[in-house]
């Protein structure tokens, strides 16, 4: 499976794992992240299927075409610490699992819109109407999408 919320893939039995602290966990059509803690309905047993065959098709494709470089990271994507003052972006990922709670509890999550308005000492962003300000080893965890001026 993958989280809805931080698009981290877990497998079943450490979602059934992290349940366990619910009161509702028998009988429960629903699962958790282990990562981020992230409450999701469980997917129909054909849409599982239909994405591991996914995961494998891309798997099968040489790097170029699926998009991705070396590291696996998808073409344009740097980390937020590398965006220059004034620059917009897309928040990605979150590279480092240990900050991803963070993150969300800002609601800073992937797919949401961030402007650099700071760049030293701290990393000022903009989320909305909000301004936070992160350290440069906690902004390099996150990768992020260039956005055109």
């Amino acid at each position: 499976m993958i989280c809805g919320s931080c698009n981290s893939p877990f497998d079943a039995q450490a979602a059934i794992v992290s349940c366990n602290s619910c009161s509702m966990s028998s009988g429960c059509s629903k699962t958790r992240c282990p990562l981020c803690g992230y409450e999701m309905t469980l997917e129909p047993g054909l849409i599982g299927i239909v994405r591991s065959i996914g995961r494998a098709v891309r798997g099968l494709l040489p790097r170029s075409a699926s998009g991705a470089d070396a590291a696996g990271n998808c073409c344009g994507s740097i980390s937020l610490a590398q965006l220059k003052q004034g620059e917009s972006c897309v928040i990605e990922k979150y590279l480092e699992v240990g900050h991803v709670r963070k993150f969300l509890s800002l609601g800073i999550l992937p797919g949401t819109y961030v402007t650099v308005l700071k760049h030293s000492p701290l990393v000022v962003l903009r989320v909305g109407y909000s301004e936070f300000a992160f350290d440069r080893p906690l902004a390099n965890t996150v990768q992020v999408h260039r956005l055109a001026k």
